[in-house]
C-alpha cells in the first residue's frame, strides 16, 4: 500500500467504522503505553534524561510539550526522546 493510499485510508476512517475489537485493543495499547511511561518516567536513565534536558533546555523558553509523569516540559524532539 502507497503512502498517499494509507494516508487517505486513515483520513477518511471514522471510529464506528472500526470493529469493535478493534477499538477495544487500540485502548487497551494506549493504556498500557501510559502505565508503562508513568512507571519508567521513574527510573534511572528518566532521571538522567531529565538532567540532560535541563542542560538542552537552559537557553531555550519555548517548551512546547510535557515530559509524562514529571512537571518538566520541553521542545516537541526532546519530550518524545524522554517520553
Amino acid at each position: 500500500m502507497t503512502t498517499k493510499r494509507l494516508a487517505t485510508f486513515i483520513a477518511e476512517t471514522f471510529y464506528n467504522d472500526l470493529p469493535k475489537k478493534v477499538r477495544l485493543s487500540a485502548k487497551m495499547s494506549l493504556l498500557d503505553w501510559i502505565g508503562a511511561t508513568l512507571v519508567g518516567s521513574n527510573e534511572p536513565v528518566a532521571i538522567v534524561m531529565l538532567h540532560l534536558l535541563e542542560v538542552l533546555n537552559a537557553d531555550k523558553p519555548d517548551s512546547q510539550a510535557s515530559i509524562l509523569g514529571k512537571k518538566a516540559r520541553s521542545d516537541v524532539l526532546n519530550a518524545a526522546l524522554v517520553n
